[in-house]
Protein backbone atom coordinates (compact mmCIF):
# COMPACT_ATOMS: atom_id res chain seq x y z
CA UNK A 1 0.00 0.00 0.00
CA UNK A 2 1.19 3.55 -0.85
CA UNK A 3 -0.92 6.75 0.28
CA UNK A 4 0.25 10.70 0.27
CA UNK A 5 1.64 11.71 3.05
CA UNK A 6 3.74 14.95 3.63
CA UNK A 7 4.34 15.46 7.61
CA UNK A 8 8.24 16.41 7.05
CA UNK A 9 9.77 19.18 5.97
CA UNK A 10 13.53 19.51 4.80
CA UNK A 11 16.03 22.66 5.73
CA UNK A 12 17.75 23.29 2.52
CA UNK A 13 21.03 22.43 1.66
CA UNK A 14 21.33 25.80 0.16
CA UNK A 15 20.12 28.96 2.50
CA UNK A 16 19.87 32.06 0.28
CA UNK A 17 19.86 35.31 2.59
CA UNK A 18 18.19 34.24 5.41
CA UNK A 19 20.00 34.32 9.61
CA UNK A 20 21.65 32.26 11.17
CA UNK A 21 22.80 31.28 14.95
CA UNK A 22 26.25 30.02 14.97
CA UNK A 23 27.70 27.68 17.54
CA UNK A 24 31.90 28.98 18.60
CA UNK A 25 33.42 27.25 21.34
CA UNK A 26 36.74 25.56 22.66
CA UNK A 27 37.29 22.45 23.40
CA UNK A 28 37.77 23.09 27.55
CA UNK A 29 36.77 26.03 29.64
CA UNK A 30 38.95 29.24 28.68
CA UNK A 31 38.92 32.83 28.74
CA UNK A 32 36.76 34.60 26.89
CA UNK A 33 37.49 37.86 25.21
CA UNK A 34 34.19 39.25 23.70
CA UNK A 35 30.70 40.61 25.16
CA UNK A 36 26.73 39.83 23.92
CA UNK A 37 26.00 42.29 21.10
CA UNK A 38 29.64 42.74 20.17
CA UNK A 39 30.13 42.70 16.39
CA UNK A 40 32.75 40.34 14.80
CA UNK A 41 34.73 39.45 12.09
CA UNK A 42 36.35 36.29 11.01
CA UNK A 43 39.43 37.16 12.53
CA UNK A 44 38.07 38.34 15.84
CA UNK A 45 39.62 36.65 18.96
CA UNK A 46 36.68 34.73 20.76
CA UNK A 47 38.20 33.06 23.76
CA UNK A 48 41.19 31.36 24.30
CA UNK A 49 42.43 28.18 26.40
CA UNK A 50 45.40 26.26 26.75
CA UNK A 51 44.79 22.93 25.40
CA UNK A 52 46.77 19.74 25.01
CA UNK A 53 47.80 18.87 21.32
CA UNK A 54 46.37 15.30 21.34
CA UNK A 55 45.42 12.58 23.99
CA UNK A 56 47.62 10.59 26.55
CA UNK A 57 50.16 8.22 24.65
CA UNK A 58 51.17 4.79 25.78
CA UNK A 59 54.88 3.79 24.76
CA UNK A 60 55.62 0.03 25.79
CA UNK A 61 59.50 0.73 26.28
CA UNK A 62 60.29 -2.95 28.08
CA UNK A 63 58.85 -4.42 24.68
CA UNK A 64 60.73 -1.99 22.39
CA UNK A 65 63.91 -2.90 24.68
CA UNK A 66 63.69 -6.61 25.03
CA UNK A 67 64.04 -6.35 28.62
CA UNK A 68 61.90 -6.95 31.68
CA UNK A 69 59.37 -4.10 32.56
CA UNK A 70 60.63 -3.30 36.12
CA UNK A 71 64.25 -2.24 34.57
CA UNK A 72 63.13 0.08 32.41
CA UNK A 73 63.51 3.10 35.24
CA UNK A 74 67.32 3.10 35.40
CA UNK A 75 67.24 3.75 31.85
CA UNK A 76 65.12 6.57 31.45
CA UNK A 77 67.03 9.61 30.07
CA UNK A 78 65.22 12.34 32.36
CA UNK A 79 63.18 11.62 35.64
CA UNK A 80 59.08 11.26 35.65
CA UNK A 81 57.81 14.82 35.08
CA UNK A 82 60.05 15.80 32.32
CA UNK A 83 59.58 17.79 28.98
CA UNK A 84 60.68 15.90 25.80
CA UNK A 85 60.40 17.37 22.11
CA UNK A 86 59.26 15.77 19.05
CA UNK A 87 62.13 12.61 18.48
CA UNK A 88 64.08 13.39 21.83
CA UNK A 89 65.21 10.15 23.32
CA UNK A 90 63.29 9.29 26.10
CA UNK A 91 65.11 5.72 27.10
CA UNK A 92 68.42 4.51 25.97
CA UNK A 93 69.97 1.28 26.15
CA UNK A 94 72.56 -1.02 24.76
CA UNK A 95 71.91 -4.14 22.95
CA UNK A 96 74.97 -5.98 21.68
CA UNK A 97 76.76 -3.44 20.02
CA UNK A 98 74.58 -1.13 19.15
CA UNK A 99 72.78 1.65 20.99
CA UNK A 100 68.67 1.58 20.64
CA UNK A 101 66.58 4.66 21.96
CA UNK A 102 62.89 5.04 22.38
CA UNK A 103 61.86 8.41 21.13
CA UNK A 104 58.75 10.90 21.84
CA UNK A 105 56.59 10.93 18.80
CA UNK A 106 55.49 14.45 19.99
CA UNK A 107 56.40 17.14 21.83
CA UNK A 108 55.32 15.80 25.61
CA UNK A 109 55.60 15.47 29.10
CA UNK A 110 56.50 11.94 30.75
CA UNK A 111 53.79 11.59 33.18
CA UNK A 112 54.19 7.57 34.19
CA UNK A 113 55.97 4.85 34.16
CA UNK A 114 54.22 1.17 35.01
CA UNK A 115 57.03 -0.72 36.48
CA UNK A 116 54.72 -4.00 36.56
CA UNK A 117 54.57 -3.18 32.12
CA UNK A 118 57.41 -1.47 30.96
CA UNK A 119 54.88 1.28 29.76
CA UNK A 120 55.60 4.80 29.95
CA UNK A 121 52.57 7.73 29.79
CA UNK A 122 53.34 10.86 27.71
CA UNK A 123 51.12 13.72 27.24
CA UNK A 124 51.09 16.09 25.27
CA UNK A 125 52.04 19.66 25.88
CA UNK A 126 49.85 22.11 26.31
CA UNK A 127 49.07 24.62 23.55
CA UNK A 128 47.12 28.55 23.36
CA UNK A 129 44.13 27.63 21.80
CA UNK A 130 42.67 30.75 19.93
CA UNK A 131 38.86 30.04 18.91
CA UNK A 132 38.20 32.58 16.02
CA UNK A 133 34.34 33.74 14.81
CA UNK A 134 35.58 32.70 11.18
CA UNK A 135 32.50 34.91 10.34
CA UNK A 136 31.13 37.94 10.42
CA UNK A 137 27.77 38.40 12.68
CA UNK A 138 27.11 39.61 16.38
CA UNK A 139 27.36 37.59 19.20
CA UNK A 140 24.10 36.85 20.87
CA UNK A 141 24.69 35.11 23.74
CA UNK A 142 27.51 33.78 25.98
CA UNK A 143 28.07 30.16 26.50
CA UNK A 144 29.96 30.32 30.08
CA UNK A 145 33.66 29.58 30.05
CA UNK A 146 33.20 27.86 27.09
CA UNK A 147 32.46 30.16 24.17
CA UNK A 148 28.94 32.07 22.18
CA UNK A 149 26.03 32.23 19.64
CA UNK A 150 26.63 34.02 16.99
CA UNK A 151 23.81 35.69 15.01
CA UNK A 152 25.00 35.51 11.33
CA UNK A 153 23.14 37.23 8.21
CA UNK A 154 23.77 35.94 5.00
CA UNK A 155 23.84 32.25 3.04
CA UNK A 156 25.17 28.95 3.49
CA UNK A 157 25.67 25.68 2.45
CA UNK A 158 25.91 22.37 4.15
CA UNK A 159 28.63 19.48 3.22
CA UNK A 160 28.74 16.34 3.25
CA UNK A 161 32.35 15.97 4.63
CA UNK A 162 34.69 18.04 5.83
CA UNK A 163 38.39 17.76 6.55
CA UNK A 164 40.80 20.40 8.20
CA UNK A 165 40.44 23.12 10.23
CA UNK A 166 38.09 25.93 10.36
CA UNK A 167 39.07 29.04 7.84
CA UNK A 168 37.83 31.81 6.03
CA UNK A 169 39.04 33.80 2.75
CA UNK A 170 38.36 34.69 -0.62
CA UNK A 171 36.52 32.62 -2.77
CA UNK A 172 38.44 31.93 -5.84
CA UNK A 173 36.76 29.93 -8.64
CA UNK A 174 39.54 27.45 -10.67
CA UNK A 175 37.51 25.37 -12.88
CA UNK A 176 34.88 25.82 -15.68
CA UNK A 177 32.36 23.03 -15.32
CA UNK A 178 31.19 21.25 -12.33
CA UNK A 179 32.42 17.67 -13.38
CA UNK A 180 35.69 19.03 -14.46
CA UNK A 181 38.95 17.89 -12.12
CA UNK A 182 40.83 20.50 -10.57
CA UNK A 183 44.64 19.94 -11.25
CA UNK A 184 48.04 20.49 -9.94
CA UNK A 185 49.00 22.52 -13.11
CA UNK A 186 45.59 25.03 -12.40
CA UNK A 187 46.38 25.88 -8.84
CA UNK A 188 48.76 29.07 -8.87
CA UNK A 189 50.01 31.81 -5.91
CA UNK A 190 47.26 34.13 -6.82
CA UNK A 191 45.07 31.35 -4.61
CA UNK A 192 47.06 32.01 -1.59
CA UNK A 193 45.01 32.78 1.57
CA UNK A 194 42.04 31.57 -0.64
CA UNK A 195 39.17 29.32 -1.01
CA UNK A 196 39.43 27.43 -3.96
CA UNK A 197 35.98 26.10 -5.70
CA UNK A 198 36.97 23.28 -7.69
CA UNK A 199 34.75 20.96 -9.33
CA UNK A 200 34.53 17.13 -9.60
CA UNK A 201 37.39 15.96 -6.98
CA UNK A 202 41.14 16.35 -7.10
CA UNK A 203 43.82 14.39 -6.06
CA UNK A 204 47.21 14.19 -4.06
CA UNK A 205 49.09 16.22 -6.01
CA UNK A 206 46.70 19.14 -6.33
CA UNK A 207 45.98 18.64 -2.40
CA UNK A 208 50.12 19.36 -1.48
CA UNK A 209 50.27 21.88 -4.64
CA UNK A 210 47.14 24.12 -2.75
CA UNK A 211 49.57 23.99 0.71
CA UNK A 212 52.48 25.11 -1.20
CA UNK A 213 50.95 27.87 -2.51
CA UNK A 214 49.11 28.64 0.46
CA UNK A 215 45.54 28.10 0.03
CA UNK A 216 43.53 28.43 3.14
CA UNK A 217 40.63 25.59 2.02
CA UNK A 218 39.21 23.76 -1.57
CA UNK A 219 35.63 22.80 -2.24
CA UNK A 220 34.88 19.88 -4.48
CA UNK A 221 32.28 17.66 -4.89
CA UNK A 222 33.93 14.13 -4.34
CA UNK A 223 36.96 12.90 -3.06
CA UNK A 224 38.79 9.33 -3.54
CA UNK A 225 39.43 7.32 -0.35
CA UNK A 226 43.20 6.33 -1.75
CA UNK A 227 43.92 10.28 -2.69
CA UNK A 228 42.80 11.04 0.57
CA UNK A 229 45.12 8.31 2.35
CA UNK A 230 48.32 9.15 -0.12
CA UNK A 231 47.53 12.97 1.03
CA UNK A 232 47.46 11.93 4.78
CA UNK A 233 50.57 9.41 4.86
CA UNK A 234 53.40 9.60 7.03
CA UNK A 235 56.79 8.55 6.77
CA UNK A 236 55.95 7.13 3.63
CA UNK A 237 53.53 4.54 5.22
CA UNK A 238 49.82 5.03 3.96
CA UNK A 239 46.92 4.65 6.79
CA UNK A 240 44.58 2.05 5.73
CA UNK A 241 40.71 3.12 4.95
CA UNK A 242 39.48 1.90 8.74
CA UNK A 243 42.54 3.69 10.65
CA UNK A 244 41.58 6.90 8.58
CA UNK A 245 37.94 7.24 8.79
CA UNK A 246 37.39 5.77 12.03
CA UNK A 247 39.32 9.58 13.17
CA UNK A 248 37.76 12.66 14.53
CA UNK A 249 37.37 15.49 12.87
CA UNK A 250 39.63 17.18 15.18
CA UNK A 251 42.55 14.95 14.45
CA UNK A 252 42.81 15.52 10.87
CA UNK A 253 42.60 19.69 11.86
CA UNK A 254 45.89 19.12 13.69
CA UNK A 255 47.65 17.18 11.12
CA UNK A 256 46.52 19.48 8.09
CA UNK A 257 46.82 23.16 7.07
CA UNK A 258 44.42 22.74 4.06
CA UNK A 259 40.42 22.24 4.81
CA UNK A 260 38.72 20.04 2.38
CA UNK A 261 34.98 20.49 2.36
CA UNK A 262 33.56 17.90 -0.28
CA UNK A 263 29.53 18.52 -1.23
CA UNK A 264 28.71 15.36 -2.62
CA UNK A 265 30.44 11.99 -1.12
CA UNK A 266 33.75 10.03 -1.94
CA UNK A 267 34.51 8.40 -5.61
CA UNK A 268 34.49 11.10 -8.74
CA UNK A 269 31.01 12.23 -8.57
CA UNK A 270 30.63 15.96 -10.26
CA UNK A 271 29.54 19.08 -7.87
CA UNK A 272 26.20 19.24 -8.03
CA UNK A 273 24.87 21.79 -10.29
CA UNK A 274 22.73 24.06 -8.39
CA UNK A 275 25.72 24.19 -5.78
CA UNK A 276 27.99 24.84 -8.44
CA UNK A 277 26.44 27.58 -9.81
CA UNK A 278 25.36 29.13 -6.99
CA UNK A 279 29.01 29.41 -5.40
CA UNK A 280 30.60 30.90 -8.96
CA UNK A 281 28.12 33.30 -8.58
CA UNK A 282 29.83 34.44 -5.02
CA UNK A 283 33.29 34.47 -6.14
CA UNK A 284 35.67 37.19 -4.70
CA UNK A 285 33.04 37.07 -1.57
CA UNK A 286 34.32 36.01 1.73
CA UNK A 287 33.97 32.56 2.89
CA UNK A 288 33.94 30.53 5.75
CA UNK A 289 34.29 26.63 6.29
CA UNK A 290 33.13 25.40 9.41
CA UNK A 291 34.17 21.45 10.77
CA UNK A 292 32.75 20.33 13.77
CA UNK A 293 35.48 18.74 15.89
CA UNK A 294 34.12 16.80 18.52
CA UNK A 295 32.78 13.75 15.97
CA UNK A 296 34.18 11.35 13.59
CA UNK A 297 35.27 12.34 10.25
CA UNK A 298 31.96 10.84 8.22
CA UNK A 299 29.45 12.37 10.70
CA UNK A 300 30.93 15.91 11.32
CA UNK A 301 29.13 17.59 8.26
CA UNK A 302 30.75 20.91 7.72
CA UNK A 303 28.88 23.87 6.77
CA UNK A 304 29.82 26.68 4.19
CA UNK A 305 29.11 30.65 5.41
CA UNK A 306 28.84 33.80 2.79
CA UNK A 307 28.16 36.06 5.93
CA UNK A 308 27.62 39.54 5.74
CA UNK A 309 29.32 42.42 8.00
CA UNK A 310 25.59 43.13 9.44
CA UNK A 311 23.03 40.28 10.44
CA UNK A 312 20.31 42.34 9.44
CA UNK A 313 16.93 41.26 9.93
CA UNK A 314 15.10 37.70 11.20
CA UNK A 315 14.90 35.94 8.06
CA UNK A 316 14.60 32.53 9.62
CA UNK A 317 15.70 29.82 7.35
CA UNK A 318 12.39 28.54 5.15
CA UNK A 319 11.70 24.85 5.59
CA UNK A 320 10.29 23.42 2.59
CA UNK A 321 8.22 20.37 1.26
CA UNK A 322 9.13 18.02 -1.36
CA UNK A 323 7.09 17.29 -4.40
CA UNK A 324 7.41 16.34 -8.09
CA UNK A 325 10.59 18.29 -9.65
CA UNK A 326 12.38 18.91 -6.30
CA UNK A 327 15.83 18.60 -6.44
CA UNK A 328 17.62 16.52 -3.27
CA UNK A 329 20.66 14.41 -2.64
CA UNK A 330 20.81 11.53 -0.62
CA UNK A 331 22.42 11.09 2.62
CA UNK A 332 22.69 7.63 3.11
CA UNK A 333 25.94 5.98 3.30
CA UNK A 334 25.11 3.83 0.18
CA UNK A 335 24.43 6.53 -2.16
CA UNK A 336 26.08 9.45 -0.49
CA UNK A 337 25.79 12.82 -2.39
CA UNK A 338 23.85 11.38 -5.50
CA UNK A 339 21.83 14.06 -6.88
CA UNK A 340 17.84 12.45 -7.60
CA UNK A 341 14.71 14.38 -8.71
CA UNK A 342 11.59 13.64 -6.25
CA UNK A 343 9.24 12.64 -8.11
CA UNK A 344 6.49 12.17 -5.02
CA UNK A 345 5.91 14.09 -2.01
CA UNK A 346 6.23 12.13 1.40
CA UNK A 347 4.69 8.83 0.98
CA UNK A 348 3.64 5.61 3.41
CA UNK A 349 4.86 2.43 2.10
CA UNK A 350 4.60 -0.81 3.38
CA UNK A 351 7.21 -2.25 1.32
CA UNK A 352 9.81 -2.53 4.06
CA UNK A 353 8.84 -5.51 6.02
CA UNK A 354 5.09 -4.92 6.27
CA UNK A 355 6.08 -1.68 8.40
CA UNK A 356 4.58 1.99 7.15
CA UNK A 357 7.78 4.12 6.56
CA UNK A 358 7.68 7.66 5.19
CA UNK A 359 9.47 7.44 1.92
CA UNK A 360 9.85 9.40 -0.91
CA UNK A 361 9.42 8.45 -5.05
CA UNK A 362 12.91 9.71 -6.53
CA UNK A 363 14.35 9.65 -10.20
CA UNK A 364 18.14 8.70 -10.20
CA UNK A 365 20.44 10.75 -13.26
CA UNK A 366 20.12 6.94 -15.56
CA UNK A 367 16.30 7.42 -15.38
CA UNK A 368 15.81 4.65 -13.21
CA UNK A 369 13.34 5.56 -10.04
CA UNK A 370 12.99 4.16 -6.59
CA UNK A 371 11.55 4.41 -3.28
CA UNK A 372 14.06 5.85 -0.29
CA UNK A 373 13.67 6.62 3.09
CA UNK A 374 12.58 10.38 3.90
CA UNK A 375 15.25 10.69 6.20
CA UNK A 376 17.92 9.79 3.17
CA UNK A 377 16.84 13.12 1.34
CA UNK A 378 18.53 16.03 1.71
CA UNK A 379 16.73 19.48 -0.23
CA UNK A 380 19.24 21.17 -2.40
CA UNK A 381 17.91 24.51 -3.05
CA UNK A 382 14.35 26.65 -2.81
Amino acid sequence: MVSDRQTATYEPAIVRDAVFYVERSLSKDGDLLVRAGDRVEPGTELASAMVAEGRPLLLNIAREFDMEPDAVARYLTRPIGSDFEENEPIARARRGLRSVTCKAPVRSTLTALDESTGVATLTPQSLPQRLLASVYGEVDSIIEQRGVWLRVGGSRVQGVLGLGRDTFGTLRVAVDRADRELTADMIDSEFRDCIVLGGMTLGTSALRRLIEVGARGVIVGSVSDSEIRRYMASDEREPSSMMLWRRQAGDFQSSSPLTVFVTEGFGRRRMAQPVYQFLTGQENQSVSLLVPNDADVLSARPTLYLSRERPGGDDAIQRVTVRDGTLARLVDPEHLGMVVTCRSGIVDSAAYTGVLRDVVDVEFSNGSRHLVPATSLEVLIY
